[in-house]
């Protein structure tokens, strides 16, 4: 701006124009005196009340789209589905991020229109299911842990966090984050299988066994074969 006023530009008219928190300018520069001053002003403005809704729409879809490539890009499955009716088939999917297609084995264009319902089998737990009930239907977030299963019916463990979304103070949707607990729970089984595996040998062992803390020297764990043999 500072070049075309040093370029032979004798003045400009600037309208400030704001949509959400993000501030625009519409500039008019004039390369002569202008004598009607007041009426270009009075123009200016108008043309900002005109562009003043399509400023708000490509600020919306730009931050639409923002929300989008974030939801898409998330590891954990996120599924947006209208708030109603919560009885059979249950609330429709609108929205299901890569993660979720890739977590249960549907394709997003399957999952489109079918109810979060499709997840569920033999092994998911029906208290659970009644607990996500009684607070979807008090339009409340509930987070549980729940076995669901993939397309080809194998179970997998998941940790669900469902939000409702409100509209003007109505309740239009729910969103549910779904992250995967499989490998967690997989690896707690296998170290709690270590240390009863360990529990096992330690007690039972005919050598006498002892566990002590170096700085303290005090025994932390005795088995039993220490304890007749030290009496």
């Amino acid at each position: 701006m500072r070049d075309a006023l040093t370029s032979g530009l004798t003045g400009l008219v600037c309208q400030p124009l704001a949509a959400g928190d993000r501030t625009f300018a519409l500039i008019m520069m004039f390369a002569a005196v202008r004598d009607d001053l007041p009426e270009v002003t009075a123009a200016v403005a108008d043309i900002s009340r005109e562009l003043q809704p399509l400023l708000y729409r490509k600020v919306s879809e730009d931050e639409r789209d923002l929300l989008r490539n974030a939801l898409n890009a998330t590891r954990s499955g996120v599924l947006i589905t209208h708030a109603r009716p919560l009885d059979a088939p249950g609330p429709r999917i609108v929205y299901a991020n890569p993660a979720t297609a890739t977590m249960s084995g549907w394709t997003v264009a399957d999952l489109l229109g079918q109810s979060p319902r499709v997840f569920q089998g033999p092994g998911t737990d029906r208290a659970t299911l009644a607990k996500v009930r009684q607070a979807l239907a008090a339009a409340e977030p509930v987070t549980v842990e729940v076995v669901n299963y993939r397309r080809d019916g194998t179970p997998f463990d998941v940790e669900l966090d469902i939000t409702p979304v409100h509209d003007q103070g109505n309740l239009t949707h729910f969103i549910a984050i779904q992250t995967e607990t499989t490998a967690r729970h997989a690896a707690e089984a296998e170290r709690a299988r270590r240390e009863a595996s360990f529990r096992l040998l330690f007690e039972s062992n005919p050598v006498p066994m002892w566990v002590f803390d170096p700085d303290s020297l005090r025994f932390l764990e005795v088995n039993a074969a220490a304890a007749a043999c030290c009496g």
